[in-house]
């Protein structure tokens, strides 16, 4: 009996040949903060990089962690609020930040679908915790014990 053997050729940390859906693909892992940080600067005027600055001071993140392919929350929010800062001023798209940051543009959708329901539901919450913790005007009953 003869067993057929498939040899598998690697390049650029995907199998060659195969499509994204199909079994056995691999995805390259996400790019590190300097190789990010590298293209923005190919491709930015300075607007991009205060923007950046300035949510890793809000967020208390390294420009590095912020960047890069940490998956700690502080890092992943502000991440994600720079996509979302980023797609608002209309130039940019999921894709294109996916493919800036060297990520699937379904991953930028997702982070910031994310962080928009998980605001909301802080905001509700907020909300909820303000109505228990609000001080009572009218003080409480007392009976009087004849």
């Amino acid at each position: 009996m003869k067993c057929k053997v498939t040899i598998v050729h690697y390049g650029g940390g995907k199998k060659t040949g195969l499509d994204a859906g199909q079994p056995g693909y691999r995805r390259s892992r996400p790019m590190t903060g300097q190789q990010v940080m590298a293209r923005i600067r190919e491709r930015d005027d300075g607007e991009i990089l205060s923007l950046i600055k300035r949510l890793a001071k809000a967020h208390h993140v390294t420009v590095d962690e912020l960047l890069g392919g940490d998956r700690r929350r502080g890092p992943m929010d502000a991440r994600a609020a720079l996509w979302e800062a980023m797609e608002a001023t209309g130039h940019w798209s999921s894709e294109r930040l996916g493919e800036l940051f060297g990520r699937p543009g379904s991953s930028v959708r997702w982070a910031t679908k994310r962080r928009r329901k998980r605001l909301a539901n802080q905001q509700v919450v907020g909300k909820a915790w303000q109505s228990c913790v609000q001080p009572i005007e009218q003080p409480l009953p007392t009976k009087e014990v004849a």
